[in-house]
């Protein structure tokens, strides 16, 4: 019966491994489209900070959350 179990949970693994891939590609294809509508037209730099403003935000939130910023 462990067998099984194990089993399920590697397939459950591949499964999820793959998921991810397909749904990074797909993410990665239409961003790059995106991105290049937007520079054709000389909007790039407006999605360039809106990600930085955004990566900054998720930084500060997560090392708030570990507790980092309360340190004393």
């Amino acid at each position: 019966m462990n067998f099984l179990i194990q089993d399920g949970r590697r397939a459950v693994a591949i499964v999820r491994d793959a998921t991810d891939d397909v749904v990074r590609s797909a993410f990665n294809t239409w961003f790059s489209l995106c991105h290049s509508s937007l520079d054709e037209v000389g909007e790039s730099e407006h999605l360039n900070s809106a990600i930085e403003e955004d990566d900054h935000v998720y930084h500060v939130r997560r090392r708030h959350a570990r507790g980092s910023d309360l340190m004393v």
